[in-house]
């Protein structure tokens, strides 16, 4: 699995951690609360149960702000669903295009 998960990071070249986790935590970044209440755009967060970055009860606490917010949580998944159960998360998300979509 490490070897696969760091395939996957060889990826994300652009991303370098001294400098995006600082930004991520700038004030000016983030989005409060009272800006998601309006939101209208059909949302899905997907929670790892084991995800020790977003874990599942954080991702519920924003998905409360959302109007129409669906939370699915994978069991035995820690925060990169879409590579620990493929299959799962393509069924998942599948389904949540198929039912927005025009």
């Amino acid at each position: 699995m490490a070897f696969l998960y760091d395939q996957v990071s060889a990826h994300n070249t652009a991303f370098e951690p001294a400098v995006h986790f600082p930004r991520m935590l700038d004030e000016a970044g983030r989005i409060l609360p009272e800006r998601l209440a309006g939101w209208t755009i059909p949302t899905l967060m997907v929670a790892g149960e084991r995800d020790q970055l977003f874990s599942p009860s954080l991702l519920r606490r924003v998905a409360a702000h959302i109007p129409g917010c669906q939370v699915v949580e994978f069991a035995g998944a820690g925060h990169s669903t879409y590579f620990e159960q493929p299959e799962e998360f393509n069924r998942v998300v599948g389904e949540f295009v198929a039912k927005h979509a025009g």
